[in-house]
């Protein structure tokens, strides 16, 4: 999985959801959006993938033009541009929220405004990735949270996250800055994981002792490795507790 993620193009996202979801479940893609609404083509591209796989998205929310019906939830659109900014992605709690630039350009910035861990963000502030690459971890983010076989733990002492994470590799697009700053997302060739600090009471996040950690596997098997890696406190561990869904 990692070596097609690596790569911050949405045929890498194509290619990863035919991998871990199976052929796509709708055959036509959508249509161009109005000459009134201008986005990054990263942006259009993605729009296109999830609705031939709309099971990629279950957590959070994306926000689309009304005139792409088929990806707009209730509120898109009273929400899609947002302070001159594209909004397209939010949590699903709506604590927070990310945009890009109305504007038809390439490698396009993310903005993410919203209550983190640690701080409230009152005004749009930079995502350390471009939104090619943010796309990805939207989809490797997705993936694991909508996962039937995986693990989750809110409170990870750092020496057992790096002994989990071991086997796979960090993708190199830069951290997200929610849920906490860094999140920071893996993969390897059957597993996905997505890691950040959770800080306690007046912990600043830089020094926090324990992590929050998911993980998302294609079957259960895939989690074997961590049956030699002692930790009671799983939250949920397929391999113990059964498939998320049947």
């Amino acid at each position: 999985m990692f070596e097609i993620l690596a790569q911050p193009r949405a045929e890498a996202i194509e290619r990863f959801l035919t991998s871990w979801y199976g052929p796509r479940t709708v055959e036509s893609a959508l249509p161009e959006p109005g000459r009134s609404t201008r986005m990054p083509a990263p942006l259009h591209g993605f729009y296109d993938l999830i609705r031939r796989w709309p099971d990629a998205i279950v957590q959070n929310v994306v926000l689309a033009p009304p005139e792409l019906p088929d990806l707009r939830n209730e509120a898109g659109a009273e929400t899609y541009i947002d302070d001159g900014k594209l909004a397209f992605y939010v949590e699903n709690q709506g604590v927070c929220r990310w945009a890009t630039s109305p504007e038809e350009v390439d490698e396009a910035p993310v903005w993410i405004r919203g209550e983190t861990l640690d701080r409230e963000m009152d005004t749009w502030e930079l995502e350390e990735p471009r939104l090619s690459a943010f796309l990805v971890q939207v989809i490797v983010f997705e993936a694991v949270i909508g996962a039937n076989h995986g693990a989750s733990v809110a409170w990870l002492d750092r020496p057992t996250l790096a002994r989990v994470v071991e086997p796979l590799h960090r993708l190199p697009f830069g951290a997200w800055r929610w849920p906490s700053s860094p999140t920071e997302f893996y993969a390897g060739d059957r597993v996905l994981a997505v890691a950040g600090p959770n800080p306690g009471p007046d912990e600043p996040v830089a020094t926090a002792e324990y992590a929050s950690l998911s993980l998302g596997a294609i079957d259960g098997d895939a989690l074997g490795y961590l049956d030699a890696i002692s930790q009671p406190t799983w939250e949920w561990f397929s391999r113990r507790d059964g498939p998320a869904t049947v």
